[in-house]
């Protein structure tokens, strides 16, 4: 079956996404960009998982282009060790500032009760942001806009079943911290407010993280 799409169409929602700050127009957006078969596999993804029973649409909010250069240049700034442009690695945690509180949950897979045991890291109506990275060599992020409780599930159905989403995260909107999930199965923790945390709660419920 073909799918046709207006380009005028196309034209008008990126004005309108430029010009608001809400949700609705973004979604709209989104759902012209769908139509149109635009989006690569990794957002394809994101926007099923913004289809799960459990979650509203309107509260995982996708961003516009225009406001993730605003959050991943304070992200980059919060988090990122001082480097050149040039030498910037494609994985932000991999170069981690030094003076930054840093936790790791390694093998998440290895112990299913793991996440379950975690949930209490986030409260459930503290305001976040969700990306999710095009792929390990790709940095170009999709950024979204949700709360705690939908960023836990977000959290579990990913690691429910393989997906081609291999490295995204959870960002504080006031960038004190931010949790990276990587290819490798890990979950790292970054900044002392999110790190306190999972310590308390890992020796809690007798969690191994480093």
């Amino acid at each position: 079956m073909m799918f046709w799409v207006d380009r005028r169409a196309i034209g008008i929602a990126l004005i309108l996404n430029r010009s608001a700050e809400g949700c609705e127009l973004a979604v709209a957006f989104d759902f012209v960009r769908t139509c149109a078969g635009m989006w690569p596999p990794v957002r394809n993804e994101i926007e099923k998982l913004r289809q799960m029973p459990d979650v509203q649409p309107e509260h995982f909010c996708p961003l516009g282009a225009h406001e993730w250069l605003v959050i991943e240049g304070k992200v980059e700034d919060a988090f990122r060790q001082p480097v050149q442009a040039s030498k910037r690695k494609s994985l932000l945690w991999t170069q981690l500032r030094s003076n930054l509180a840093v936790a790791v949950l390694s093998y998440v897979d290895a112990d299913e009760t793991a996440l379950v045991k975690l949930r209490k890291v986030w409260p459930a109506h503290e305001p976040v942001f969700f990306f999710a990275q095009e792929s390990i060599t790709e940095p170009k992020k999709w950024w979204y806009r949700t709360k705690g409780a939908v960023a836990w599930q977000l959290l579990k159905h990913v690691w429910q079943k393989p997906t081609p989403v291999e490295e995204w995260g959870i960002v504080d909107r006031k960038y004190r911290w931010a949790l990276f999930v990587t290819h490798a199965d890990d979950i790292i923790f970054c900044g002392q407010p999110l790190v306190d945390r999972v310590l308390q709660l890992g020796q809690q419920a007798n969690i191994r993280i480093r």
